[in-house]
Protein backbone atom coordinates (compact mmCIF):
# COMPACT_ATOMS: atom_id res chain seq x y z
CA UNK A 1 0.00 0.00 0.00
CA UNK A 2 2.82 2.40 0.76
CA UNK A 3 4.19 1.58 -2.66
CA UNK A 4 0.97 2.92 -4.17
CA UNK A 5 0.69 5.96 -1.86
CA UNK A 6 4.28 7.07 -2.30
CA UNK A 7 3.98 7.87 -6.04
CA UNK A 8 0.63 9.61 -5.50
CA UNK A 9 2.13 11.65 -2.63
CA UNK A 10 5.13 12.57 -4.80
CA UNK A 11 2.83 13.59 -7.67
CA UNK A 12 0.66 15.76 -5.39
CA UNK A 13 3.79 17.27 -3.78
CA UNK A 14 5.33 18.07 -7.18
CA UNK A 15 2.08 19.66 -8.41
CA UNK A 16 1.86 21.71 -5.19
CA UNK A 17 5.54 22.67 -5.47
CA UNK A 18 5.03 23.73 -9.11
CA UNK A 19 1.98 25.91 -8.45
CA UNK A 20 3.15 27.13 -5.03
CA UNK A 21 6.79 28.01 -5.76
CA UNK A 22 8.11 27.30 -9.26
CA UNK A 23 5.39 28.99 -11.36
CA UNK A 24 5.28 32.25 -9.29
CA UNK A 25 9.07 32.41 -9.31
CA UNK A 26 9.11 31.80 -13.08
CA UNK A 27 6.50 34.56 -13.63
CA UNK A 28 8.59 36.94 -11.51
CA UNK A 29 11.64 36.02 -13.62
CA UNK A 30 9.68 36.81 -16.82
CA UNK A 31 8.69 40.23 -15.42
CA UNK A 32 12.31 40.91 -14.48
CA UNK A 33 13.40 39.82 -17.97
CA UNK A 34 10.97 42.33 -19.52
CA UNK A 35 12.22 45.08 -17.19
CA UNK A 36 15.81 44.22 -18.11
CA UNK A 37 14.91 44.56 -21.79
CA UNK A 38 13.34 47.98 -21.09
CA UNK A 39 16.43 49.09 -19.17
CA UNK A 40 18.69 47.84 -21.95
CA UNK A 41 16.67 49.85 -24.48
CA UNK A 42 16.82 52.92 -22.24
CA UNK A 43 20.57 52.45 -21.79
CA UNK A 44 21.07 52.14 -25.57
CA UNK A 45 19.02 55.31 -26.10
CA UNK A 46 21.05 57.12 -23.43
CA UNK A 47 24.28 56.00 -25.08
CA UNK A 48 23.05 57.19 -28.49
CA UNK A 49 22.02 60.55 -27.00
CA UNK A 50 25.38 60.85 -25.29
CA UNK A 51 27.18 60.13 -28.56
CA UNK A 52 24.96 62.63 -30.40
CA UNK A 53 25.58 65.23 -27.71
CA UNK A 54 29.31 64.69 -27.92
CA UNK A 55 29.18 65.00 -31.72
CA UNK A 56 27.30 68.30 -31.38
CA UNK A 57 29.74 69.56 -28.74
CA UNK A 58 32.63 68.66 -31.05
CA UNK A 59 30.89 70.47 -33.89
CA UNK A 60 30.35 73.59 -31.74
CA UNK A 61 33.99 73.46 -30.61
CA UNK A 62 35.06 73.67 -34.26
CA UNK A 63 33.54 77.16 -34.50
CA UNK A 64 35.94 80.02 -33.82
CA UNK A 65 35.30 81.75 -30.49
CA UNK A 66 34.45 85.08 -32.12
CA UNK A 67 31.79 83.38 -34.27
CA UNK A 68 30.19 81.88 -31.16
CA UNK A 69 30.12 85.33 -29.58
CA UNK A 70 28.41 86.70 -32.71
CA UNK A 71 25.92 83.82 -32.72
CA UNK A 72 25.08 84.41 -29.06
CA UNK A 73 24.59 88.10 -29.82
CA UNK A 74 22.34 87.27 -32.78
CA UNK A 75 19.98 85.11 -30.73
CA UNK A 76 20.92 84.97 -27.04
CA UNK A 77 19.75 82.20 -24.73
CA UNK A 78 18.49 84.66 -22.11
CA UNK A 79 17.11 88.16 -22.00
CA UNK A 80 19.73 90.67 -20.96
CA UNK A 81 17.77 93.91 -20.91
CA UNK A 82 20.67 95.98 -19.56
CA UNK A 83 22.98 94.85 -22.36
CA UNK A 84 20.21 95.49 -24.91
CA UNK A 85 19.69 99.04 -23.66
CA UNK A 86 23.45 99.62 -23.60
CA UNK A 87 23.78 98.34 -27.19
CA UNK A 88 21.02 100.66 -28.44
CA UNK A 89 22.52 103.55 -26.47
CA UNK A 90 25.98 102.82 -27.95
CA UNK A 91 24.55 103.02 -31.46
CA UNK A 92 22.66 106.24 -30.59
CA UNK A 93 25.79 107.83 -29.09
CA UNK A 94 27.64 107.09 -32.31
CA UNK A 95 25.25 109.53 -34.01
CA UNK A 96 25.28 112.11 -31.22
CA UNK A 97 21.93 111.05 -29.76
CA UNK A 98 20.97 109.81 -26.33
CA UNK A 99 18.04 107.54 -25.64
CA UNK A 100 15.38 108.69 -23.19
CA UNK A 101 12.11 107.38 -21.77
CA UNK A 102 13.28 103.76 -21.89
CA UNK A 103 10.58 101.16 -21.20
CA UNK A 104 10.54 97.36 -21.42
CA UNK A 105 7.26 95.61 -22.19
CA UNK A 106 6.39 91.94 -22.28
CA UNK A 107 9.12 90.89 -19.85
CA UNK A 108 8.15 88.72 -16.92
CA UNK A 109 11.22 88.57 -14.69
CA UNK A 110 9.67 86.16 -12.19
CA UNK A 111 8.45 83.60 -14.70
CA UNK A 112 10.18 83.60 -18.10
CA UNK A 113 8.68 80.29 -19.24
CA UNK A 114 5.08 81.48 -18.77
CA UNK A 115 4.12 78.28 -16.94
CA UNK A 116 1.68 80.29 -14.87
CA UNK A 117 -0.35 81.04 -17.98
CA UNK A 118 -3.46 78.89 -17.73
CA UNK A 119 -5.02 79.82 -21.05
CA UNK A 120 -4.08 77.46 -23.83
CA UNK A 121 -4.98 77.78 -27.48
CA UNK A 122 -5.60 74.50 -29.24
CA UNK A 123 -3.38 73.81 -32.23
CA UNK A 124 -0.52 76.07 -31.20
CA UNK A 125 2.84 74.57 -30.36
CA UNK A 126 4.91 76.06 -27.55
CA UNK A 127 7.55 78.46 -28.84
CA UNK A 128 11.25 77.89 -28.28
CA UNK A 129 11.81 81.64 -28.06
CA UNK A 130 10.41 84.65 -26.28
CA UNK A 131 10.53 88.38 -26.94
CA UNK A 132 10.53 91.76 -25.29
CA UNK A 133 9.61 95.21 -26.62
CA UNK A 134 12.01 98.07 -25.90
CA UNK A 135 10.53 101.56 -26.27
CA UNK A 136 12.61 104.72 -26.17
CA UNK A 137 12.83 108.17 -27.69
CA UNK A 138 15.65 110.14 -29.32
CA UNK A 139 16.09 113.61 -30.80
CA UNK A 140 17.97 114.19 -34.02
CA UNK A 141 17.73 115.35 -37.59
CA UNK A 142 15.94 113.18 -40.10
CA UNK A 143 19.11 112.18 -41.94
CA UNK A 144 20.88 111.25 -38.69
CA UNK A 145 17.86 109.24 -37.56
CA UNK A 146 17.85 107.32 -40.88
CA UNK A 147 21.53 106.44 -40.33
CA UNK A 148 20.71 105.37 -36.76
CA UNK A 149 17.90 103.10 -38.01
CA UNK A 150 20.21 101.65 -40.65
CA UNK A 151 22.82 100.81 -38.03
CA UNK A 152 20.14 99.35 -35.77
CA UNK A 153 19.01 97.20 -38.69
CA UNK A 154 22.57 96.01 -39.40
CA UNK A 155 23.16 95.19 -35.75
CA UNK A 156 23.65 91.46 -35.11
CA UNK A 157 20.83 91.22 -32.59
CA UNK A 158 17.55 90.25 -34.25
CA UNK A 159 15.03 93.02 -33.74
CA UNK A 160 11.88 94.26 -35.44
CA UNK A 161 10.65 97.85 -35.41
CA UNK A 162 7.18 97.68 -33.83
CA UNK A 163 6.26 101.35 -33.94
CA UNK A 164 7.77 104.65 -34.94
CA UNK A 165 6.41 108.12 -34.41
CA UNK A 166 7.82 111.60 -34.48
CA UNK A 167 6.78 114.96 -33.18
CA UNK A 168 7.42 118.56 -34.02
CA UNK A 169 10.52 119.88 -32.27
CA UNK A 170 10.27 122.18 -29.29
CA UNK A 171 10.17 125.91 -29.99
CA UNK A 172 13.88 126.50 -29.27
CA UNK A 173 15.11 123.96 -31.92
CA UNK A 174 12.76 124.70 -34.85
CA UNK A 175 15.40 126.08 -37.15
CA UNK A 176 17.81 123.22 -36.52
CA UNK A 177 15.88 120.38 -38.26
CA UNK A 178 15.71 118.37 -35.00
CA UNK A 179 12.74 116.10 -34.37
CA UNK A 180 11.63 113.94 -31.45
CA UNK A 181 11.36 110.24 -32.48
CA UNK A 182 9.64 107.58 -30.39
CA UNK A 183 10.61 104.05 -31.33
CA UNK A 184 9.62 100.57 -30.16
CA UNK A 185 11.65 97.52 -31.17
CA UNK A 186 10.93 93.87 -30.46
CA UNK A 187 13.90 91.60 -29.80
CA UNK A 188 14.05 87.87 -29.27
CA UNK A 189 15.92 85.26 -27.23
CA UNK A 190 15.88 81.48 -26.96
CA UNK A 191 14.12 79.90 -24.00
Amino acid sequence: MTQLLMPIFMLVASIGLYFGFIDPTYQDALVLKDKKAEFDTAMNNANQLSERRQALVDQVNKFPAEELVRLNKLLPDHVDNVRLIMEVDRIALKYGMSIRDVQLQGLNLLNNNNSGNTSTVLGTAPKDYDNVVLSFSVSSSYSTFKEFLSELEDNLRISDVESLSFSVPPQDTRGKDVYQYSLSIRTYWLK
